[in-house]
C-alpha cells in the first residue's frame, strides 16, 4: 500500500519503435527531502526520484530523460534505430522498482542513446551529474569520475549553448561549474568561477546561489593557499569567463527548481516566532590531492533566519561599523561569531523551554551564577512582536514597522 502512494504507472509510446510500454513514475509530492548538497543534489529519506527519471523502452532499448523522451526528430529516429539495432538490448526490466545499480544502468543507456543522436553537451552533463549523485548515495569512489565528466560537459556547454541551460540560469551554471571544480580538487579554478557569480549584478536576483558562491569562494580560497593544483588538462585547464563575457550573456533569473520554493516556504513563517530552517548541508567528501597543514575548514549550510526587527537593526549597525573600504563584515559572520562564543555553555541552555528562559540562562552564565532561574519565572524581558527575515545572501530585510 505504501508503494501505491509513492509510485504510479504511466503509459508511453516509444518515439523510435512506436510500441507502447508502461513506465513507472514517482509522486514527487510524497518524496521527503533530507538535505540538499551544494551541487544541487537532493538527498531523500524515502525514495529517490532520480532513479526513475529515465524512461527505457523494453522493446528497442531507447532511453532518455522522462521530460524529453518523446522529443525525437525524424533524423534522430533513423540514427537511433540503426544505433540501437547495432548495440542490441539485454532486456533489463526497468518497469518495476529500481535500485541504484539499475538506476545507473538506465542513465548509462541514456548516455549511449545521446551519443547516437549527437546530443548537446548540456544533455551529457546532466546525465553524468546524476550518475555521480547515484554513486554518491552508495559512497562509491566512481562518483569523482562522473563529476569530472559533468564538469567537462558543462564547461563546453557554457561556451557554446544559449542560456538558460535546462532550468539553470547563467548565474546558477557559473556557480555549479565552480562547485564542480572544487569537488574535483581544483580550488584555484573554483575561485575564478565563484568570483564571476559574486561580481555579477544579476546574482542579486538569485540570493541562494549568491550565498553558495560566497561560501564556496571563501572555502576554496583557503584551500587554494594550502593545496597543490592539478596539472592543466581537459576542462580543468579551461579559463573562467571574464566579467564582460558573463554580462554579455542572456542570463535571466531562473532559479534551480526547488531551491527558491524551499526558501519561500520557510520565510513565510516570519510573522511567527523566530525559526531556523536548513535547506542545504555539508557536501559529500570526495578524494582530493594531499593537503599541506592549514586551517581546518568547517562545513556550512544555507539557512533562513527569522529575526526581530531590532536585532536586524543591530546587525546592520555592527556590519557598518566593521566596514573597511568597500568591504564590511557580513551579518552572517556576526551571527556565526556570536554562536561560537556561547557553544561552550550549550548543556546549560538545553534546560530552557522558552526564548525568555534561554535569555535568562545566558545572563546567568555571563554573571557567573550557579543556578539558572526556575522554569516559568518571569525574566523581565519585554515581548517582541515584529520579526523580519535575514536572507541567505546576508542582507537584512525591511523591519515590520517600515524602518531600516
Amino acid at each position: 500500500m505504501a508503494n501505491d502512494k509513492l509510485f504510479y504507472d504511466q503509459e508511453e509510446t516509444c518515439p523510435v519503435c512506436q510500441k507502447k510500454f508502461t513506465a513507472r513514475k514517482v509522486r514527487r509530492s510524497m518524496c521527503i527531502v533530507s538535505r540538499r548538497d551544494t551541487d544541487f543534489c537532493v538527498i531523500y529519506q524515502n525514495v529517490n526520484p532520480n532513479l526513475y527519471s529515465i524512461f527505457v523502452c523494453p522493446h528497442c532499448g531507447y532511453a532518455a530523460a522522462d521530460t524529453t523522451f518523446a522529443e525525437v526528430s525524424p533524423e534522430d529516429r533513423e540514427k537511433l534505430a540503426n544505433g540501437l539495432a547495432e548495440l542490441g538490448y539485454a532486456g533489463i526490466d526497468f518497469s518495476g522498482e529500481r535500485d541504484v545499480k539499475k538506476g545507473i544502468a538506465a542513465y548509462e543507456r541514456a548516455v549511449r542513446c545521446a551519443e547516437m543522436r549527437g546530443a548537446k553537451d548540456s544533455v551529457f552533463a546532466s546525465l553524468y551529474l546524476r550518475i555521480a549523485w547515484l554513486y554518491r548515495s552508495e559512497q562509491d569512489a566512481r562518483e569523482v569520475e562522473f563529476v569530472q565528466k559533468a564538469l567537462d560537459a558543462y564547461d563546453k556547454a557554457f561556451n557554446s549553448e544559449p542560456m538558460p541551460i535546462g532550468k539553470m540560469s547563467e548565474i546558477a551554471l557559473t556557480y555549479l561549474i565552480g562547485e564542480l571544480y572544487r569537488r574535483t580538487g581544483n580550488p584555484a579554478k573554483a575561485v575564478q568561477w565563484y568570483s564571476q557569480v559574486v561580481s555579477n549584478p544579476k546574482a542579486r536576483m538569485e540570493p541562494q546561489i549568491l550565498q553558495l558562491a560566497r561560501d564556496g569562494w571563501q572555502d576554496s580560497r583557503q584551500l587554494a593557499k594550502t593545496r597543490p593544483q592539478p596539472a592543466a588538462g581537459g576542462a580543468a585547464g579551461a579559463p573562467a569567463p571574464t566579467q564582460a563575457q558573463a554580462q554579455a550573456r542572456s542570463g535571466g533569473a531562473a532559479a534551480i527548481q526547488g531551491q527558491a520554493a524551499a526558501a519561500q516556504g520557510e520565510t513565510a513563517q516570519a510573522a511567527a516566532k523566530p525559526v531556523v530552517a536548513f535547506v542545504s548541508t555539508k557536501p559529500a567528501q570526495l578524494p582530493v590531492p594531499p593537503a599541506q597543514a592549514g586551517p581546518k575548514l568547517r562545513a556550512k549550510v544555507v539557512s533562513v533566519l527569522t529575526l526581530y526587527a531590532d536585532q536586524t537593526e543591530w546587525l546592520k549597525k555592527v556590519s557598518q561599523a566593521t566596514r573597511v573600504g568597500k568591504r564590511r563584515l557580513d551579518p552572517q559572520a556576526i551571527i556565526r561569531a556570536l554562536i561560537d562564543s556561547v557553544i561552550d555553555v550549550e548543556p546549560k541552555l538545553l534546560k530552557a523551554e522558552t526564548e525568555e528562559q534561554m535569555l535568562a540562562l545566558f545572563k546567568t552564565v555571563r554573571a557567573g551564577r550557579a543556578q539558572a532561574p526556575a522554569g516559568g519565572r518571569s525574566t523581565g524581558v519585554a515581548p517582541r512582536s515584529a520579526a523580519t527575515p535575514v536572507t541567505q545572501a546576508g542582507d537584512t530585510a525591511k523591519a515590520a514597522g517600515g524602518t531600516r
